[in-house]
């Protein structure tokens, strides 16, 4: 289990940074419908905070799991 904790980790914080600079689906679709600069406030986060981002979001998804699985281990 730590392995995959580790790996998943690695994957959301380092292998992030190396993402696609290029805009996702619903960024094309709002550039094609010309409204994509009408966000108010819209920034880009710094890279270091996309990365740790990523390692949060899979620690709470990895916490939830196994407090999901204890749970049903003791049923």
């Amino acid at each position: 289990m730590a392995a995959v904790l580790l790996f998943s980790l690695f994957m959301a914080g380092v292998l992030a940074l190396f993402a696609s600079p290029l805009p996702d689906g619903l960024e094309r679709v709002a550039m094609d419908q010309g409204f994509a600069g009408n966000a108010s406030g819209k920034e880009q986060f710094p890279i270091i905070l996309e990365s740790l981002a990523g390692i949060a979001g899979t620690l709470i998804v990895f916490c939830v799991a196994v407090a999901a699985g204890k749970a049903l281990e003791k049923r």
